[in-house]
């Protein structure tokens, strides 16, 4: 499920999914590059009069259901004032308000923007140069990318452009024993063999 939005003047992604209550502005980013066609993929600002697509899935968009109410005792609550002022005070200190956690969600944002940081940075992504091991194995393949042709990172420098690897990819460079010779077989060639999509290490 998605829209489109035609980008005005100086719109920017973060303005954009603030408009649109996306959780955040390189969810937007991703979800256009990744679901338009080649020649509308964006990589720096975004021309005006671009149609950006929005997506509309309930993943992408912010939280503004309503906390479900109270259900006090009757029996607990102080006959004077009609509330209990002890676990008022304790709830307020150990559940910030939401307008609290926004604050300071702007605030870290803020920051990032003034010291030329993004929410990406110390946080480590695979492209498809990176390189796949094996404990077993003798050699270490390359990633291969065959999901998408759309999506890139920058190295470190910010120059060069590697595609992104997702859960989809499966495949290695070289694909034919791509460990080399595996231990567990007593030096004898890898055998390879893909599971599905990635999951998690216990």
């Amino acid at each position: 499920m998605m829209k489109t939005y035609l980008t005005q003047p100086n719109d920017s992604f973060s303005e954009i999914a603030k408009k649109f209550q996306i959780k955040d502005e390189f969810y937007l980013k991703t979800f256009h590059n990744l679901n338009c066609s080649n020649e509308e993929v964006i990589h720096g600002e975004i021309p005006t009069g671009t149609q950006i697509l929005i997506p509309e899935d309930l993943e992408y968009l912010i939280d503004n259901s309503t906390p479900e109410e109270d259900n006090t005792n009757e029996d607990e609550v102080d006959s004077v004032n009609g509330y209990d002022d002890e676990t008022e005070e304790q709830t307020e200190e150990e559940n910030p308000s939401q307008e609290k956690k926004q604050e300071a969600e702007e605030e870290k944002q803020e920051e990032q923007k003034e010291s030329g940081l993004s929410s990406h940075d110390s946080k480590y992504f695979v492209i498809q140069k990176g390189m796949a091991m094996c404990d077993k194995g003798a050699k270490f393949p390359n990633f291969k990318v065959t999901s998408h042709q759309k999506h890139y990172w920058n190295d470190e420098e910010g120059k060069a452009d590697y595609l992104a690897v997702t859960e989809d990819d499966l495949t290695f460079n070289p694909p034919a024993m791509p460990f080399g010779t595996c231990s567990v077989k007593n030096g004898n060639p890898c055998a390879y063999a893909p599971s599905g999509k990635w999951a998690k290490a216990a």
